[in-house]
């Protein structure tokens, strides 16, 4: 399968690509539409991005009061939970930059899960203010490579992955007994602009299974964006495994 594909040398390198990708991005959708919306994802690989794009001169390039903010996923529990991704983004991203809490859309963690995933759709539908059967086009879509092949909470052999009506689902990971909120695949096929980030060695096999195998196997390979673009950014590590020669 066809792929576009960013390689970076280092994981420094990469978080500073993707932190200049996404301020590209979300200022031609504020030039164009006067506001833009991002999808934050959790993880190592993204902290850095959240910490370079918070930082001087970054956070200097771009007028972060027009960006509303939500969440691929998340684990359900009391927001105060610092393992969170909504946690991690607010230390690394919100908090300096000044964001204003109308411009954050957090999931509703606190709630049993299905409830959670309920407001959280509640919460989509009302900024994006759309109509029954409507789906929003976000204007940037984060997301991580689990080593299982898994974006967002969209793990392999999960009911989640045929949802098909709702934007966001509950879903409970027997291996970790636990309960997750994501948005669906419908959604995040929607995105106007996704970046998938994949850093380390620990990465490299997953990878080039997905980028590689031809038949539909992992979650990850189900991002198929109906009318955006998709562009996988690797550090060397993480791309160690690939024949680079079909990218080029």
């Amino acid at each position: 399968m066809s792929q576009n594909l960013r390689l970076f040398a280092t994981a420094g390198e990469l978080a500073e690509g993707v932190a200049e990708l996404i301020v590209d991005s979300l200022g031609i959708e504020v030039r164009t539409r006067g506001t833009a919306s991002i999808v934050l994802s959790g993880g190592s690989t993204p902290r850095a991005v959240y910490e370079k794009l918070s930082s001087h001169p970054w956070r200097e390039k771009f007028d972060w009061s027009r960006v509303h903010f939500f969440w691929g996923d998340e684990a359900c529990g009391p927001p105060s939970v610092r393992q969170g991704s909504y946690r991690l983004a607010e230390a690394t991203l919100l908090k300096p930059l000044g964001i204003a809490a109308s411009h954050v859309h957090r999931i509703p963690t606190e709630h049993p899960p299905q409830i959670a995933a309920e407001h959280y759709e509640a919460e989509i539908r009302s900024h994006f203010n759309l109509r029954p059967g409507q789906v929003p086009e976000f204007s940037v879509f984060l997301l991580g490579l689990g080593i299982d092949g898994r974006i967002a909470s969209l793990h392999p052999h999960t009911s989640v992955l045929g949802e098909r009506s709702k934007l966001a689902a509950a879903l409970f990971l027997e291996q970790t007994q636990s309960s997750q909120i994501t948005i669906t695949l419908p959604v995040i096929n929607r995105a106007r602009k996704i970046f998938i980030l994949v850093s380390g060695r620990a990465k490299a096999e997953i990878l080039q299974a997905v980028l590689e195998d031809d038949a539909p196997v992992y979650p990850a390979q189900l991002v198929q964006p109906a009318e955006g673009e998709l562009l996988w950014c690797a550090d060397s590590e993480a791309a160690s495994a690939l024949d680079i020669t079909r990218y080029l």
